[in-house]
């Protein structure tokens, strides 16, 4: 007993913390807001000054509100002191991070002038990673020296920003871009930013704007994931050509054209899906992606689809039918979501075509939209009145549900649902094809451990005066519904 308390009072003597190498001290107070590093100073007598020398700088205006409202002054002049103090000790910046906003208008003056400013001179300390998000309705223009950095590692820009790109570039050490809400000039813009970036492994561009029509090509050999995600403009049509072998995960939106080539390596693709109507009279560039793209994402392991409606009109009849003239299959596939497409006697006949190219698949997320009327053609479609679109569609018989459950079950050898074991649904409203929908999955899915279902919120005050009683309903009908799995179990969420 003697000997445990010796230990323990000796322990109590150690400064434990003062010991630590003043590298490890820095990956520590990394992770928390600058506002915070400061206030580690009280630990160790060693600590006091330690912040001066950080080598990552983290701002989070939010720290800094009281109630609703921020003490601009105060941020503003403490990001300046401390990058004037960084400045006279002449060490390198690695990391500058910053989250600021929403302010109102006059607030925005100070904050754009001041973060040009705050760009400028961390470029100039030789940052290697910049991070900014700014909610801010301002139109910020990124300096021209942030294309000019040759120590920039890492590029991310959340803010509504206007790319005006110097003469000359080099970004020599960039891996990382990731620009949202930017507008550049045109699609030579976007080139030439590419080219400038030799070593880039990450390229993500999220709401882009362009004065017209953006045709970009890009052939990388050390790209490995992908991201482009343009500001739908009917009036234009935007198309892409990628070769990239060593491409991990691709994600696009808003394009009219993709070309993919030597992309074997890819293991995930998250894409929208254009499909016409039948004999309906678009242009070439909406049918780019009928769903023979499809087999160009054959070997990936995770796999999103959004089918988009063309004219305000998804044809999902013809999904069986374009699939037919497909022969392949998503050999690999685990993951399988599906967004946009309500659940209809032809839109579950749609899904059961798709889940039989996915032999493999271990789980399936349907996301629903919220309006179905604008994104799935109905039989009352077929009778509307001047509509040209679908003036000369051939009358089609509903599908039967016996064959809509037969479909997925065809023979032993190509039964679809043999591995599935997580679905997840969101967006249900409680109607009979939901229900009926579920019932197949629960009586088909051998494996199945988990069903997540999601209902939507209520639109109006009489939605919502019924709407406890409709989920209750729908969650009793669905608990009744024979399962060929018997170690499945069903997760309801609804908003109370």
């Amino acid at each position: 007993m003697e000997t445990e308390n010796s230990c323990n009072s000796s322990n109590d003597e150690v400064d434990r913390i003062s010991k630590l190498t003043e590298t490890l001290i820095h990956h520590i107070l990394s992770f928390i807001d600058f506002k915070y590093a400061i206030q580690t100073c009280v630990l160790s007598k060693r600590w006091r000054c330690i912040w001066t020398s950080l080598p990552a700088l983290n701002f989070d205006s939010k720290l800094y509100f009281s109630g609703r409202t921020c003490d601009h002054k105060r941020v503003l002049d403490f990001v300046d002191n401390v990058l004037t103090l960084r400045d006279s000790r002449g060490s390198d910046i690695q990391k500058f991070h910053l989250v600021c906003g929403p302010f109102y208008s006059r607030a925005d003056e100070f904050w754009t002038s001041r973060l040009h400013r705050w760009i400028i001179h961390v470029v100039k300390a030789n940052v290697e990673d910049i991070n900014v998000h700014y909610d801010s309705k301002a139109v910020f223009k990124v300096p021209d020296c942030v294309f000019m950095c040759k120590s920039l590692k890492s590029l991310n820009l959340d803010i509504s920003c206007r790319i005006i790109l110097p003469n000359s570039l080099c970004l020599v050490r960039l891996k990382y871009l990731k620009l949202k809400d930017s507008s550049l000039n045109n699609e030579e813009q976007i080139q030439k930013l590419l080219s400038s970036c030799p070593v880039l492994e990450h390229l993500e561009l999220s709401d882009v704007s362009s004065n017209g029509h953006i045709n970009i090509s890009i052939s990388s050999l050390t790209l490995k994931h992908f991201g482009l995600h343009i500001k739908y403009n009917k009036l234009c049509h935007n198309k892409l050509r990628l070769s990239a072998p060593n491409l991990l995960s691709f994600a696009s939106s808003s394009l009219d054209f993709v070309l993919l080539d030597n992309v074997s390596s890819l293991l995930s693709a998250d894409t929208d899906v254009q499909v016409k109507p039948r004999n309906a009279d678009f242009p070439v560039a909406y049918t780019w992606q009928g769903l023979e793209f499809l087999e160009v994402l054959r070997n990936v392991k995770d796999l999103t689809i959004s089918f988009l409606p063309v004219e305000a009109k998804l044809d999902v009849r013809r999904i069986p039918e374009l699939l037919q003239n497909q022969p392949f299959q998503f050999s690999n596939l685990l993951h399988f979501k599906l967004r946009k497409m309500s659940l209809s006697p032809h839109s579950m006949h749609a899904i059961a075509s798709l889940l039989k190219i996915m032999p493999c698949i271990e789980s399936f997320t349907l996301e629903l939209p919220q309006d179905r009327n604008i994104n799935e053609y109905s039989d009352d479609d077929e009778s509307d009145e001047g509509s040209d679109s679908d003036s000369d569609l051939e009358p089609e018989l509903e599908p039967d549900n016996d064959v809509l459950t037969l479909s997925l079950e065809e023979s032993p050898s190509t039964y679809t649902l043999k591995r599935l074991k997580s679905v997840e649904i969101s967006g249900l409203k409680g109607s009979d094809f939901e229900l009926e929908f579920i019932g197949i999955l629960l009586k088909n899915a051998m494996l199945l451990e988990r069903m997540v279902l999601h209902h939507c919120k209520p639109r109006s005050s009489r939605d919502k005066y019924f709407y406890k009683d409709n989920v209750k309903k729908f969650h009793q009908k669905v608990m009744r519904f024979p399962r060929v799995s018997f170690a499945s179990k069903v997760a309801f969420y609804f908003f109370s």
